[in-house]
């Protein structure tokens, strides 16, 4: 047996395999230890740039796609410090003559494009023309596609991209979001229309008047817009505005209010949501049943509710006189 293993051949063969046992063994370990920090890593970076494109986003759950365009390669949600949905992120690559790009984008449940970045942009022609170009999409609709300014010509294959990446996104935004129906849509009916009503004369908090038709072209109700000033915090005197817009039709019945969040500058969260709630209990009544007086203001946004009521009591009088 010693003369066996004194044979070179024999010899070497046995060293190098009990090598490559140790070091195979010493890579498995130490691939045990870095390969979850690598991947916490991975994570960490790619949440990294989720929240520069939604930076309300404190958590984010990748999104199961089926049957989507092969240009978005990743769908995810954001998700707040209350788990509330706070907006939804899509990856999508392209090419064209000039090369490849792929963008970050993040979408509101009503379809409002909240953030759009390049994740990377391999273009021969004029790339920050391009950069400000999607930038341009931002704060709009991804459904409508309509930039939000004027666009720099002389990248038209590049633009042509950044459309198609853009159409894809909305294709996915519309299947995988949680969309709610539009509120207008909702108190007028599919295919109505608005107009204002210029013989109105504005008052301190009836700020204008729409005349809503609908798809036939009748006349068929009222939005007003109400807006005012109050104390929004009991601990401080600062006042602050609210926005409603309140839709009544011929007949006097409020068919519905709503209370964009971007134009309430109270405190948001749950007492924007209290008082949006409040309002509801005069959705289908008749505005000349409305007693503000009369309502519960006690279980929080106090003084919120306190100033929607001052504004639907003023619409009450406009209107009834």
């Amino acid at each position: 047996m010693k003369e066996f293993f004194k044979k070179p051949l024999v010899h070497y063969t046995t060293v190098l395999t009990i090598v490559a046992i140790i070091c195979g063994l010493l890579i498995g370990g130490v691939n045990a230890i870095t390969a979850p920090v690598i991947k916490q890593n991975e994570i960490d970076a790619q949440n990294k740039s989720y929240q520069e494109v939604l930076p309300a986003g404190e958590t984010f759950e990748v999104i199961e796609l089926d049957n989507a365009p092969a240009s978005i390669t990743t769908a995810v949600k954001g998700l707040d410090s209350s788990n509330q949905v706070v907006g939804y992120i899509y990856i999508a690559s392209g090419t064209n003559k000039h090369g490849s790009m792929t963008i970050a984008i993040s979408i509101d449940a009503q379809g409002k494009v909240l953030g759009a970045q390049f994740v990377s942009i391999q273009q021969t022609l004029n790339v920050e023309g391009t950069r400000f170009n999607l930038s341009l999409f931002v704060g709009t609709q991804i459904s409508a596609l309509a930039p939000d300014g004027d666009l720099v010509s002389g990248v038209t294959n590049s633009l042509n991209t950044v459309r198609a990446l853009l159409t894809d996104v909305a294709t996915v935004h519309a299947e995988v979001a949680d969309v709610p129906l539009d509120p207008y849509t909702v108190m007028f009916g599919e295919g109505f229309t608005k107009e204002v009503d210029s013989s109105f004369v504005a008052t301190e908090y009836v700020k204008s008047k729409e005349l809503v038709k609908d798809s036939n072209g009748t006349d068929i109700a009222f939005l007003y817009k109400l807006n005012g000033f109050g104390i929004y915090n009991s601990e401080s005197t600062e006042e602050k505005d609210i926005t409603l817009y309140v839709g009544v039709d011929n007949d006097g019945k409020i068919l519905g209010i709503v209370v964009p969040a971007d134009e309430y500058h109270h405190t948001g969260g749950g007492l924007y949501t209290n008082t949006v709630t409040f309002l509801e209990i005069y959705a289908n009544t008749m505005l000349s049943d409305v007693e503000t007086t009369g309502a519960d203001l006690t279980s929080g946004a106090t003084n919120s509710k306190n100033l929607a009521n001052q504004l639907m009591a003023a619409l009450k009088e406009v209107v009834l006189g």
